[in-house]
């Protein structure tokens, strides 16, 4: 029986019963594909028609990534509530050509084409300003959005040619589709920001750098050095793949028998090396000439990462695992349970297989994903777009075990599993960023809330909104322009006595109490000893015993058909669930009139704060008396 399989094998790889290449089989396997030679072969297509047959895979791929990267890219109406890309337009917008041209003053730390903002890389920021004055001011925040999707669309691209280079072209198409509809890189396409950049350079250094591995490649040494000197251009986050380059040129230098070539490896890396240090120069040179506020801007970037108390919107990491708090996310949204449970299988496998055949692209692979992780998962902020850079090896080592599971020749059990399990896996994730590319097609909730505000509201009315969120209403100055006095509170501010004066005075004053998202009210009750005054104010308002009733709700959840994805910000606050239409609070999954939901629980802010946030407008019905107010908030009944 043994034989028999065996013989098996060998005909369907087009070897005679020795092991020997069988023509005879062989051309009868071409020919089914429509490729055998002669033209009296009946089913043989033409070599157009056989490479279209071969590219359409791949084309769908394309199109179904394109789609959902490209669907509904005003979906704010240009009103920017990304505060990243509104801060990096706002930079852009101040960039200029000197007039007349002055070297000296180009070469000085006062020159207009100093963005004098290093939060994020200079290289963007020239990208965006190039496509503003070949298109215009006008709407740059659409073109810069589009380059996203397609910088997006391209690593897409990338990341088929690597798993074909690696294992083949199932592996590539595989790897491709998993990305193609992956949450994260979908959502980060919808904003002008550098994300999308950064990713597509750090896969392509990668890419590089395994050719560096296993030929040795010069070329391909100083294309790695190259692009990894725009990637740190682009955000120092990147730095990790300076470890990757080091391995890529030792790892070549050391597999050469009898002797090794550490000479020529270490000629390789400098050249790599020096081709990132120019062109991180010349992609960002104020790093160099303006190096003291350069300098400054990491040090308070990494103040930030580390989860510096002067920094509000870090403080929703308090408590929270590191790695696990990532790996958790990962699962939940930016990939989705499972793919991200075959991905993390995949990157062990390749992680086993490396340590143990050291293989020189897992190597690579391994030295840019493992370092990366062990360095960012480790800061106390841990925005899932920290992530994103590791997102495409994710769905590559997915793919590779899958393919590799579908090649196993022991029987045709294996090599059905992997097949099966790839379409088990791709199907809900299709699902998922479906649902979740429809919020970009529906009008934004802060616009929403904002038309019912001007439409419902009386003007001469007093609006209570917080600080460190966005003021409502939005939209242009003449919707509602004066119409309404505005207070603003700061429920980050020290717990003082000042504070409780404060936050009286302006329930006294309000008329409507606006929370345009979760990002206070799910961050605050969950740190009581920090927060007592603020976590009670929560507590008291979303349970109605301020004198203020719950009229208004707008949400826009990930939705396909009946299926809806909820992420409850309420999860684990304590708090009372705001009743009202779009607001779902207990349960795993229920039926609610007539629609499956699904409740995700917490998610971080950056998944749901920019794009679909929950807005909740409170309408005063009661007024409370001074120490009544008083006495509810510091504990009274």
């Amino acid at each position: 029986m043994g034989l028999h399989r065996r013989s098996r094998a060998w005909r369907r790889r087009g070897l005679s019963g020795d092991g020997t290449r069988d023509t005879r089989c062989n051309s009868m396997l071409v020919s089914e594909e429509g490729g055998g030679a002669g033209a009296s072969n009946p089913l043989r297509l033409p070599a157009s028609l056989r490479r279209l047959h071969r590219a359409l895979p791949l084309v769908a791929v394309l199109l179904v990534a394109g789609g959902l990267r490209f669907a509904g890219l005003d979906w704010d109406r240009g009103l920017l509530f990304h505060p990243d890309e509104r801060r990096i337009l706002m930079v852009v917008a101040g960039l200029r050509w000197p007039e007349p041209w002055d070297w000296s003053l180009v070469l000085s730390p006062r020159s207009p084409l100093n963005p004098r903002f290093f939060a994020y890389g200079s290289f963007p920021l020239y990208i965006l300003h190039a496509l503003r004055e070949l298109l215009g001011a006008e709407r740059l925040y659409l073109a810069g959005r589009a380059l996203s999707a397609g910088l997006s669309l391209a690593t897409v691209v990338a990341l088929y040619g690597i798993g074909s280079r690696l294992q083949g072209r199932r592996a590539g198409l595989l790897a491709a589709a998993f990305l193609a509809v992956s949450v994260l890189p979908v959502q980060l396409a919808h904003f002008g920001t550098v994300d999308s950049l950064l990713v597509l350079l750090c896969t392509l250094v990668v890419w590089a750098l395994i050719e560096v591995a296993q030929t040795g490649s010069l070329r391909a040494g100083v294309a790695g050095g190259v692009l990894l000197g725009l990637a740190l251009a682009t955000k120092t986050s990147a730095l990790p793949l300076a470890v990757t380059l080091w391995v890529a040129w030792a790892t070549w230098a050391v597999q050469a028998r009898p002797l090794p070539r550490l000479w020529r490896g270490l000629a390789g890396l400098a050249t790599s090396a020096a081709a990132a240090a120019v062109t991180f120069v010349v992609a960002m040179p104020y790093a160099l000439i303006d190096w003291f506020r350069f300098a400054t801007a990491l040090a308070q970037e990494a103040a930030m990462a580390e989860g510096s108390p002067r920094v509000p919107y870090v403080l929703q990491y308090v408590g929270t695992v590191p790695y696990l708090y990532q790996l958790v996310e990962l699962a939940r949204w930016s990939l989705g349970l499972p793919l991200c449970l075959v991905a993390l299988a995949g990157l062990a496998w390749l992680t086993w297989r490396g340590v143990g055949h050291r293989r020189p692209e897992d190597v690579v692979i391994l030295a840019w994903v493992w370092p990366y992780f062990l360095a960012v998962g480790a800061f106390h902020a841990k925005f899932m777009r920290y992530m994103a850079p590791l997102v495409p090896w994710l769905c590559l080592a997915a793919a590779l075990l899958l393919v590799h599971m579908g090649e196993r020749p022991q029987g045709t059990r294996w090599r059905r599993t992997g097949p099966v399990l790839a379409g088990a896996v791709l199907a809900p994730t299709l699902v998922f960023a479906l649902a979740f590319t429809g919020i970009y097609l529906r009008p934004h909730p802060w616009v929403v809330a904002s038309e019912w505000l001007c439409g419902t509201v009386p003007a001469g009315a007093t609006l209570l909104i917080e600080t460190w969120d966005q003021p409502l209403p939005a939209g242009p100055p003449e919707v509602c322009a004066g119409r309404y006095r505005v207070v603003s509170l700061d429920l980050y501010a020290p717990e003082e006595s000042t504070k409780l004066e404060a936050l009286l005075d302006a329930l006294q004053e309000a008329d409507y109490v606006i929370l345009a998202s979760q990002r206070q009210y799910a961050t605050v009750p969950r740190l009581p000893e920090r927060y007592p005054l603020a976590s009670a104010y929560y507590r008291l308002l979303l349970g109605e015993r301020l004198g203020f009733r719950l009229v208004h709700v707008t949400s826009s959840y990930p939705r396909l058909g009946p299926l809806v994805f909820v992420d409850e910000p309420l999860a684990g606050t304590g708090l009372p669930c705001p009743v009202g239409e779009g607001c779902w609070c207990a349960g795993v999954a229920s039926w609610r009139e007539g629609e499956l939901v699904v409740h995700l629980g917490r998610t971080d802010e950056s998944y749901s704060v920019y794009d679909h946030p929950r807005a909740l407008i409170f309408k005063r019905e009661a007024s409370l008396s001074r120490e009544q107010l008083r006495a509810l908030l510091t504990g009274g009944t």
